[in-house]
């Protein structure tokens, strides 16, 4: 069987999942779906099975992940308001549901689910143009730094008036908006890891603590350090299981 060989060709940043940091994945894929750029989304997947462990016997390991993986598809066709079903055959689905014994059986069977993502997104809303394109691995490659439409319009060489009314009209959202919402992925995923409120908030370009605290709990209807103390209330039960 052909091993996987790890390359970047989309020229995207490659992030290593390494213990708690594997939460990023979440967000990079997002990122990837989002601008229906499967060869990123499929490097990240290769990335993330082969240079994450969760477990030292390779069986769980293998298995964690592949249930990972399944739970992050899922999870991104239903927060676009999708029909599992109707996004992706049948057939593909319960192959990728199945058992592997391998990094590469399990990565064989996520290529038709992302590419049938992909193909349905790319139907609904037919986001395809090369600007908006870049505008996406733009916004992923700067989401922890202080970002405006301004930028992303010079970054591509573009009036911001133009970039604005193009990416409503791709994405159906403002920048501002679309911007937003990453962010707030991207901070759950480091309040998750159990980074500091203010950490977060500093790391993700917010001047002010309150305002991030608002900005976060309108869009997951949750505070900030209840997150955190939910992490941490998660991590004492689980030093009291024995193995």
């Amino acid at each position: 069987m052909n091993q996987i060989r790890m390359s970047n060709p989309s020229g995207n940043v490659s992030r290593s999942y390494a213990g708690d940091q594997m939460d990023v994945l979440n967000t990079d894929m997002v990122f990837s779906l989002d601008a229906c750029d499967g060869q990123w989304a499929k490097e990240l997947a290769k990335n993330y099975l082969l240079n994450t462990s969760f477990h030292p016997t390779e069986s769980i390991d293998l298995k964690e992940k592949h249930y990972h993986l399944i739970s992050l598809m899922i999870s991104y066709i239903q927060k676009q308001e999708w029909i599992v079903q109707e996004v992706i055959d049948a057939r593909h689905f319960t192959r990728f549901q199945t058992d592997h014994q391998s990094k590469e059986d399990v990565y064989l069977s996520l290529i038709p689910v992302i590419e049938s993502i992909i193909s349905y997104k790319q139907s609904t809303e037919d986001i395809r143009h090369p600007l908006i394109i870049e505008t996406l691995h733009y916004i992923h490659d700067h989401i922890e730094d202080e970002l405006s439409l301004t930028e992303a319009a010079a970054h591509i060489y573009v009036n911001p008036s133009y970039l604005s009314r193009l990416f409503k009209k791709e994405t159906g959202s403002s920048f501002s908006r679309y911007l937003t919402e990453k962010k707030m992925i991207r901070a759950k995923d480091l309040l998750d890891q159990g980074h500091l409120v203010t950490d977060v908030s500093n790391r993700l370009a917010f001047n002010d603590v309150s305002y991030f605290t608002k900005v976060f709990r309108k869009y997951w209807g949750i505070l900030p350090r209840d997150v955190v103390a939910r992490q941490k209330k998660e991590k004492r039960r689980a030093c009291l299981i024995p193995f």
